[in-house]
Parts: structure tokens; C-alpha cells; sequence
């Protein structure tokens, strides 16, 4: 059975995520006074791409096919995190 609430959490993580990973990359792209890339990628991500960076995996958040696949994977995790909450 599909979540509802679960779905629209990781909906709305989804469109939030890809915004601020499409402001992040236009932003850092200047390289004014201090450059901190792929920061904002990294933070949408963290709950997947902070374990992996702790074990040494450091994901390459500057290519988009790993972002997009590390976006997918939180909003999975969401997900599952939103179900067994609430029960269903």
C-alpha cells in the first residue's frame, strides 16, 4: 500500500532539493571571494551522502547523473522514514 503522506513528503523534499542544487551550482559558478561547491548538494543529500562520505565514498555531487541519483535516494529514504511513521 502507497503512502500518501510519504509521497507528498518526498515530493516536496524532490522540488526543494533540485532548487537548491540548481541555485548552489549557478551561485557557486562565479568563484567569487570563497567558492564552497557542491555545498548545497551536499546538504540536500546529507542523510545518504554524509554516511557514505564517512566510510571514505566521498560521492561526486558535481556530476549530475550521482546528484540526481543521490536526490532519488533520499527522497526514498523520506519516504520510508514518512510510511513507518505513519503506520501504513
Amino acid at each position: 500500500m502507497i503512502s500518501r503522506v510519504g509521497l507528498w513528503a518526498a515530493g516536496v523534499y524532490f522540488v526543494l532539493a533540485v532548487s537548491v542544487i540548481v541555485w548552489d551550482a549557478r551561485e557557486s559558478a562565479t568563484g567569487g571571494w570563497i567558492s564552497l561547491k557542491n555545498m548545497g548538494a551536499f546538504l540536500v543529500t546529507l542523510p545518504v551522502s554524509g554516511p557514505l562520505s564517512m566510510m571514505g565514498l566521498e560521492p561526486n555531487l558535481g556530476n549530475p547523473v550521482i546528484c540526481g541519483l543521490m536526490v532519488l535516494l533520499t527522497a526514498w529514504l523520506i519516504y520510508g522514514v514518512c510510511r513507518l511513521v505513519a503506520g501504513r
